[in-house]
């Protein structure tokens, strides 16, 4: 594999988030810890302007688009390998519009989620339970191919059994709770309804035993997300790009949610969401449910 990385151009890969066969770890082995680099908004470029040590070149692993937009032209490709992961299929043709206008090479690697996956890699190794081919035609009926929905669905299963009336019953998409209602919870956001509090509470209660391994790291990285809007509404970078622009180019991020981090800027600070994501970090389940 080192052989593709001597060549001087940026790779996209296609793969969904939560890829049980993810391609990153392959590439990651080629290179020494030390010069893997996930590029977020504090990366300077300027701390990679000579050779590595021990590599040929700098890693780069890129998952958002505006930071991508901020840096491709400026990455020196005798130095750096950018990978970019194309989580969004619209991102795809924004990514080759930028790379072809500044005749910058690229190729595209498809790694695609198949049903085999969704089965073998994630369902049935996630489970706690032996499950039959009609319960697994079910459970994905409910979540489609989406890594992270399927994995949800084992720690909701894996908690309350794997039966037919269980899946009806707790992977409707109507009954699956988000981050975005939990932290809702958690901020105090004084328009949620009576109904989705008590369905946020029940939820926490009923999935308890995946705190630890599920609940609080995708916690985690909502709060991230909404931090990042935070700063961006508030330096400018939104109005600059335009909101529909912005929107389009900030992974995880939907118009509905854009509405309502938002909204909640009116109501809390940057300082508290800070304070929030530390006391997340920090806490156990107990100390959690205590705040709610």
């Amino acid at each position: 594999m080192k052989s593709f990385i001597d060549h001087n151009y940026i790779l996209i890969i296609k793969e969904l988030e939560k890829h049980p066969n993810s391609f990153i770890p392959k590439i990651k082995d080629c290179f020494e810890s030390i010069n893997v680099v996930y590029v977020n908004y504090t990366t300077q470029l300027s701390n990679y302007k000579y050779n590595p040590l021990f590599d040929k070149k700098y890693l780069f692993i890129i998952e958002d688009y505006y930071i991508f937009e901020q840096i491709y032209k400026s990455l020196n490709l005798k130095l750096i390998f950018p990978v970019f992961l194309l989580r969004r299929n619209s991102d795809e043709l924004l990514l080759k519009s930028l790379l072809h206008a500044a005749n910058i090479p690229y190729y595209i690697y498809n790694n695609p989620f198949t049903r085999e996956d969704a089965v073998h890699l994630l369902l049935c190794s996630a489970s706690t339970e032996d499950i039959n081919d009609d319960l697994i035609k079910k459970i994905l009926s409910k979540t489609g191919l989406s890594p992270r929905r399927i994995l949800e669905a084992a720690m909701i299963l894996n908690s309350v059994g794997y039966t037919a009336a269980n899946i009806s019953k707790h992977l409707d998409k109507n009954v699956f709770v988000s981050n975005m209602d939990i932290l809702d919870v958690v901020l105090h956001y004084p328009k949620m309804s009576k109904r989705k509090y008590t369905s946020v509470l029940n939820y926490i209660m009923t999935y308890r035993n995946s705190y630890l391994s599920y609940i609080k790291k995708e916690l985690l990285k909502e709060i991230d997300l909404y931090i990042t809007v935070y700063s961006d509404i508030l330096t400018g970078v939104v109005s600059e790009k335009g909101v529909t622009n912005y929107i389009a180019e900030v992974s995880s991020l939907t118009s509905y949610k854009y509405m309502h981090i938002l909204e909640l800027l009116e109501l809390k600070s940057i300082n508290q969401l800070k304070v929030v994501k530390h006391f997340i970090k920090q806490s156990n389940f107990l100390q959690f449910v205590s705040v709610l």
